[in-house]
């Protein structure tokens, strides 16, 4: 009889520090995957302000006609799109259709550099002007 009793609290006491277990793994995969998806959005935001500041030194003096340094910075521009391209998207930006508009910054600003040192005046302004308002749509969907 006793035998019949201890096997089932036996059993409980298992069933319950094993469900323990699992909880406190399932805990710390949470808080994990927490840190992970809020170090993702810290960089996600890092890199749309590098981008930022690069594209508000080098558009704002091409409206007043003045390109030298869009000219010297082309390749920050460029290198600053890739990084944040490359990076995971944070989830609450996924399905926006940021992707591709990354994609096209990306590319937009990798073409800046073929302007600088072939293209005129005209043509280079007339591509930071359309490459800020690719940026402006990114930036739109990110604060939607």
């Amino acid at each position: 009889m006793k035998r019949m009793i201890t096997l089932p609290v036996a059993s409980l006491v298992i069933l319950f520090l094993f469900s323990c277990g699992n909880t406190t793994a399932q805990q710390e995969e949470s808080q994990q995957a927490g840190i992970d998806a809020e170090q993702v959005a810290n960089d996600w935001d890092a890199a749309k302000e590098a981008y930022h500041e690069i594209m508000s030194s080098t558009f704002h003096p091409a409206e007043e006609g003045d390109l030298e340094p869009l000219k010297t910075r082309h390749a920050e521009l460029a290198g600053a799109a890739k990084k944040w391209a490359e990076l995971p998207m944070p989830e609450g930006m996924k399905g926006k259709g940021l992707e591709a508009l990354l994609q096209k910054l990306q590319a937009g600003s990798e073409a800046i550099g073929t302007e600088v040192s072939g293209g005129s005046d005209e043509a280079l302004t007339a591509s930071i002007t359309a490459l800020h308002d690719v940026f402006h749509d990114i930036v739109g969907l990110c604060d939607h």
